[in-house]
Protein backbone atom coordinates (compact mmCIF):
# COMPACT_ATOMS: atom_id res chain seq x y z
CA UNK A 1 0.00 0.00 0.00
CA UNK A 2 1.14 3.52 -0.55
CA UNK A 3 0.41 7.14 1.44
CA UNK A 4 0.00 10.26 1.32
CA UNK A 5 2.23 11.71 4.07
CA UNK A 6 1.39 15.21 5.94
CA UNK A 7 1.71 16.06 9.46
CA UNK A 8 -1.46 15.46 11.60
CA UNK A 9 -1.94 18.71 12.48
CA UNK A 10 -2.11 21.43 9.34
CA UNK A 11 1.24 23.41 9.67
CA UNK A 12 0.34 25.00 6.31
CA UNK A 13 1.04 29.29 6.53
CA UNK A 14 3.86 28.93 9.76
CA UNK A 15 6.47 29.64 7.21
CA UNK A 16 7.01 31.62 4.43
CA UNK A 17 9.30 30.70 1.54
CA UNK A 18 11.78 33.48 1.36
CA UNK A 19 11.88 33.87 -2.70
CA UNK A 20 13.87 36.55 -2.92
CA UNK A 21 16.47 34.98 -1.14
CA UNK A 22 16.30 31.46 -2.22
CA UNK A 23 16.08 28.81 -4.74
CA UNK A 24 13.37 28.57 -6.68
CA UNK A 25 10.85 26.01 -4.86
CA UNK A 26 9.81 25.02 -8.21
CA UNK A 27 12.81 23.48 -8.88
CA UNK A 28 11.55 20.88 -5.89
CA UNK A 29 8.44 20.13 -7.46
CA UNK A 30 10.23 17.89 -10.97
CA UNK A 31 10.75 14.84 -9.25
CA UNK A 32 14.94 15.02 -10.38
CA UNK A 33 18.02 16.14 -8.92
CA UNK A 34 18.82 19.65 -8.55
CA UNK A 35 21.90 21.00 -10.25
CA UNK A 36 22.23 23.77 -8.44
CA UNK A 37 22.45 24.35 -4.37
CA UNK A 38 21.97 27.88 -2.78
CA UNK A 39 19.85 29.48 0.16
CA UNK A 40 16.76 27.41 1.65
CA UNK A 41 15.23 30.30 3.61
CA UNK A 42 11.91 30.48 5.75
CA UNK A 43 10.01 32.96 7.62
CA UNK A 44 8.09 32.36 10.63
CA UNK A 45 4.67 34.00 10.57
CA UNK A 46 5.42 34.68 14.32
CA UNK A 47 6.92 33.43 17.60
CA UNK A 48 4.26 30.77 18.10
CA UNK A 49 4.54 29.40 14.54
CA UNK A 50 8.34 28.79 15.27
CA UNK A 51 7.97 26.95 18.75
CA UNK A 52 5.74 24.75 16.75
CA UNK A 53 8.22 23.91 14.65
CA UNK A 54 10.12 22.38 17.26
CA UNK A 55 7.12 19.59 17.76
CA UNK A 56 6.42 18.67 14.13
CA UNK A 57 8.01 16.07 11.62
CA UNK A 58 7.00 17.59 8.63
CA UNK A 59 6.07 21.09 7.66
CA UNK A 60 3.77 22.72 4.70
CA UNK A 61 5.31 25.97 3.99
CA UNK A 62 3.76 28.34 2.09
CA UNK A 63 4.70 29.23 -1.43
CA UNK A 64 8.02 26.62 -0.78
CA UNK A 65 9.37 22.90 -0.56
CA UNK A 66 8.43 20.71 2.41
CA UNK A 67 10.42 20.62 5.34
CA UNK A 68 11.34 17.48 7.61
CA UNK A 69 12.70 16.72 11.01
CA UNK A 70 16.32 15.23 11.34
CA UNK A 71 13.79 11.79 12.38
CA UNK A 72 12.04 11.75 9.76
CA UNK A 73 15.24 12.41 6.99
CA UNK A 74 16.70 9.74 8.71
CA UNK A 75 13.89 7.11 8.26
CA UNK A 76 13.56 8.08 4.55
CA UNK A 77 17.02 7.64 4.35
CA UNK A 78 16.73 4.05 5.73
CA UNK A 79 14.02 3.16 3.45
CA UNK A 80 14.65 5.05 0.51
CA UNK A 81 18.17 6.12 0.36
CA UNK A 82 18.38 6.83 -3.38
CA UNK A 83 15.11 8.50 -4.10
CA UNK A 84 15.44 12.00 -1.94
CA UNK A 85 17.83 14.62 -1.80
CA UNK A 86 17.42 16.87 1.41
CA UNK A 87 19.09 20.45 2.01
CA UNK A 88 19.13 21.94 5.01
CA UNK A 89 16.44 24.98 5.65
CA UNK A 90 17.19 28.04 7.58
CA UNK A 91 13.82 28.64 9.66
CA UNK A 92 14.05 31.90 11.31
CA UNK A 93 11.72 34.45 13.04
CA UNK A 94 13.16 38.14 14.49
CA UNK A 95 17.15 36.76 14.14
CA UNK A 96 15.98 33.16 16.40
CA UNK A 97 16.55 30.70 14.08
CA UNK A 98 15.49 26.09 14.46
CA UNK A 99 18.04 24.29 13.60
CA UNK A 100 17.53 20.14 12.45
CA UNK A 101 15.43 20.93 9.24
CA UNK A 102 15.64 19.93 5.39
CA UNK A 103 14.06 20.84 2.51
CA UNK A 104 12.92 17.39 0.83
CA UNK A 105 13.28 16.77 -2.94
CA UNK A 106 12.19 13.41 -3.77
CA UNK A 107 13.45 12.33 -7.34
CA UNK A 108 10.60 10.77 -8.83
CA UNK A 109 7.21 12.47 -9.86
CA UNK A 110 4.93 9.71 -10.36
CA UNK A 111 0.92 8.88 -11.16
CA UNK A 112 0.14 7.49 -7.60
CA UNK A 113 -3.70 8.20 -7.81
CA UNK A 114 -6.74 5.47 -8.59
CA UNK A 115 -8.32 7.45 -11.46
CA UNK A 116 -10.79 5.14 -12.15
CA UNK A 117 -11.49 5.38 -8.49
CA UNK A 118 -11.22 9.05 -8.00
CA UNK A 119 -13.74 12.23 -8.25
CA UNK A 120 -12.09 15.04 -10.09
CA UNK A 121 -12.55 17.69 -12.97
CA UNK A 122 -9.76 18.08 -14.71
CA UNK A 123 -8.75 22.44 -13.92
CA UNK A 124 -6.65 23.21 -17.54
CA UNK A 125 -7.17 22.43 -20.90
CA UNK A 126 -3.91 21.31 -21.90
CA UNK A 127 -4.59 17.41 -22.36
CA UNK A 128 -0.84 16.46 -22.06
CA UNK A 129 0.17 18.36 -19.16
CA UNK A 130 -3.37 17.96 -17.52
CA UNK A 131 -3.89 19.15 -14.08
CA UNK A 132 -6.41 18.58 -11.47
CA UNK A 133 -9.09 19.91 -8.98
CA UNK A 134 -9.96 16.57 -6.56
CA UNK A 135 -13.34 16.06 -4.34
CA UNK A 136 -12.59 12.35 -3.58
CA UNK A 137 -8.73 11.01 -4.41
CA UNK A 138 -7.79 7.50 -3.61
CA UNK A 139 -3.74 6.48 -4.07
CA UNK A 140 -2.74 3.32 -5.84
CA UNK A 141 -1.86 0.13 -4.35
CA UNK A 142 2.14 0.80 -5.20
CA UNK A 143 4.44 3.50 -6.22
CA UNK A 144 5.04 3.04 -9.91
CA UNK A 145 8.89 1.42 -10.68
CA UNK A 146 8.87 0.29 -7.22
CA UNK A 147 9.68 3.36 -6.05
CA UNK A 148 9.25 4.09 -2.20
CA UNK A 149 8.69 7.93 -1.63
CA UNK A 150 7.54 9.91 -5.14
CA UNK A 151 5.55 13.58 -5.95
CA UNK A 152 1.96 12.56 -6.68
CA UNK A 153 2.06 13.55 -10.66
CA UNK A 154 -1.65 14.40 -10.57
CA UNK A 155 -1.63 16.74 -7.35
CA UNK A 156 1.90 18.11 -7.00
CA UNK A 157 1.96 19.63 -3.33
CA UNK A 158 1.06 15.78 -1.84
CA UNK A 159 4.22 13.20 -1.08
CA UNK A 160 3.91 9.62 -1.33
CA UNK A 161 5.36 6.98 0.47
CA UNK A 162 5.38 3.39 1.11
CA UNK A 163 4.56 0.63 3.17
CA UNK A 164 8.41 0.42 4.26
CA UNK A 165 8.45 4.43 4.95
CA UNK A 166 5.32 4.41 6.84
CA UNK A 167 6.23 1.01 9.23
CA UNK A 168 9.66 2.81 10.30
CA UNK A 169 7.77 5.57 11.50
CA UNK A 170 5.82 3.59 13.28
CA UNK A 171 8.57 1.55 14.56
CA UNK A 172 10.61 4.61 15.41
CA UNK A 173 7.66 6.24 17.26
CA UNK A 174 7.55 9.05 15.16
CA UNK A 175 4.30 11.28 16.39
CA UNK A 176 2.02 13.09 14.96
CA UNK A 177 2.69 12.21 11.23
CA UNK A 178 -0.80 11.17 9.23
CA UNK A 179 -0.69 8.44 6.44
CA UNK A 180 -4.00 8.40 4.43
CA UNK A 181 -4.87 6.19 1.28
CA UNK A 182 -8.11 7.94 0.76
CA UNK A 183 -9.01 12.01 0.69
CA UNK A 184 -12.31 13.25 1.09
CA UNK A 185 -11.68 16.88 -0.31
CA UNK A 186 -15.33 17.70 -0.09
CA UNK A 187 -14.92 17.56 4.05
CA UNK A 188 -16.98 14.41 3.66
CA UNK A 189 -16.63 11.36 5.77
CA UNK A 190 -14.73 8.83 2.94
CA UNK A 191 -11.24 9.59 4.51
CA UNK A 192 -9.04 6.62 5.35
CA UNK A 193 -5.99 8.04 7.43
CA UNK A 194 -3.89 6.66 10.08
CA UNK A 195 -2.50 9.04 12.42
CA UNK A 196 0.28 8.11 15.05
Amino acid sequence: MIYDIADAKSTYGWLNYDHAKSLDYRLFFKGRKLETSGRLDYQARNESSLREVHRHHMIASAGGPHIVSQQLKDVIETAAPEEVEFFPANVFFKGQKVEGYYAMNPLYRLDCVDMAKSEYKQANFDNNNPSYSFYYEVLLDEIPYGAQISICNEFSVQIIVSQAIKNECFSRGLKGLRFCRVIDFALGDRYECETI
